[in-house]
């Protein structure tokens, strides 16, 4: 009994030790199975970016505007009258030689301004019909843009409260339109309607006595219509007056020329126009004296005039910047006021978005500014050189501006800026602009 017993508690041992022997190699591989799992996992969400983005680099031009409101000076003079109203015989703004006819002046009683804002619209428009032959879509096209003028300036003279000029502008409205329904009805205008338009200037001169003629006595431009501001707004005085004088000078009122004139004179193609700029715009523009700007005027032809910075006077509160130009473009409305829009500063970069920057420690220490982006499948870094920055993102030199910038240096110093081993930005690389855990070297899946 006793070695039965013995000989059975042996082989329990025996089994025991063999069962505990595979259950720890059992227990060994499932651990080293989830150690490897454990490890894939890690290395798989290490190798994935959550809400990647991108964008491609591209090189891109951004002008800075002002809004300007200039006013004009030119050398004027008025021409006194012989008589009440006039029947003009050039166009409005046409360059005339000395001793030239250019009005016939008759005496007339009442309230002549209708007759003489007829007068002057058949005067334009036979002076139009004089330089083409017959009507043509050109003309509807030239007749439109008057009544686009005259509506504006209609609305305009309206806000001022200036009734004559409200009522001379409702004129050119009404007979813009007139004129235009007839073209539409007929593009043949040819001397059926010059005729017709010559009868028409008769009739409206019909019981009036002509009392003279307006020659001049120097070449330059001649104008039918005058604003009372011609002695104000004296050419001669720009290069000298003061930012306070001029500020004043625009809130004067305009003259009211007793009796009247029958026109006025310009004399020279050059004429001024000054601006006075704030002083939080003149932090944001560059205007510099002897430089050109192009400039874009409001009305409704949206015509473009070049100027020259011809003088800046600083103030506390901003500049006085005074314009010259020859420009003097057909059809262009001389109004005392212009409202315009030019390019103060250009700039071409690449455009980044603020948060696609990133900046890393160099292997020398120094702080670097880049951006990451996806090369292939792996992320690397890229270095930039910061122009400008702006609300929401920056614009950065090219690679070209890079080359050329480094090519001009020393080998010590081209040697000091690319120590770190890090390449400049390009063109159409793959700016990762949004995603988590980044780092240069990592492998996106």
């Amino acid at each position: 009994m006793k070695q039965l017993m013995g000989s059975t508690s042996k082989k329990a041992r025996g089994a025991w030790g063999g069962s505990s022997a595979h259950f720890l190699l059992r227990v060994g591989f499932i651990l080293l199975m989830l150690g490897l799992i454990a490890f894939w996992i890690y290395q798989l969400v290490s190798h994935v970016t959550v809400g990647l983005d991108t964008l491609r680099t591209q090189e891109i031009t951004e002008n800075a505007y002002v809004d300007l409101e200039l006013y004009v000076f030119r050398d004027e003079e008025l021409i006194a009258p012989a008589g009440t109203i006039y029947e003009y015989h050039v166009s409005d703004g046409e360059r005339v030689g000395k001793n030239d006819t250019v009005a016939t002046a008759y005496a007339a009683d009442g309230d002549t301004a209708r007759v003489q804002a007829l007068l002057n619209l058949y005067a334009r428009r036979l002076a139009l019909a004089q330089k083409e032959s017959g009507g043509t879509p050109e003309d509807m096209d030239t007749i439109s843009k008057d009544i686009d003028d005259a509506y504006l300036a209609l609305l305009s003279a309206s806000d001022r409260g200036e009734m004559n000029i409200a009522s001379d502008a409702a004129l050119r409205v009404e007979e813009g339109l007139r004129q235009y329904a007839a073209l539409v009805g007929n593009l043949n205008h040819d001397a059926d309607g010059v005729e017709a338009m010559k009868s028409a200037v008769k009739e409206l001169l019909d019981g009036y006595t002509a009392v003279g003629q307006i020659i001049t006595q120097r070449s330059g431009y001649f104008y039918y219509d005058t604003d009372g501001y011609e002695r104000l707004f004296d050419a001669d005085m720009v290069m000298t007056m003061t930012p306070e004088e001029f500020l004043t000078l625009c809130q004067t009122p305009a003259e009211a020329y007793e009796g009247g004139v029958a026109g006025k004179m310009v004399y020279g193609s050059t004429w001024y126009a000054v601006a006075y700029v704030s002083l939080s715009d003149v932090a944001e523009t560059a205007f510099e004296v002897g430089d050109s700007y192009t400039m874009i005027c409001d009305d409704s032809a949206k015509t473009q005039l070049s100027m020259t910075v011809a003088r800046m006077e600083p103030t506390e509160d901003g500049a006085m910047i005074v314009f010259k130009t020859n420009d003097m473009p057909d059809s262009f409305s001389f109004n005392r006021r212009i409202g315009v829009q030019t390019v103060t500063d250009s700039m071409s970069g690449y455009r980044i978005p603020t948060e696609a920057l990133v900046t890393l420690t160099s292997p020398q220490g120094k702080a670097v500014t880049g951006v990451y982006i996806l090369s292939g499948n792996v992320v690397e870094f890229r270095k930039v050189h910061i122009s400008i920055a702006r609300d929401g993102y920056t614009m950065v030199a090219t690679y070209e501006e890079i080359t050329a910038m480094l090519d001009a240096l020393t080998e010590e110093e081209k040697a000091q800026i690319t120590a770190d081993g890090w390449s400049y930005l390009r063109l159409n690389d793959k700016i990762i602009t949004r995603g988590t855990g980044l780092y240069e070297g990592k492998m996106i899946s």
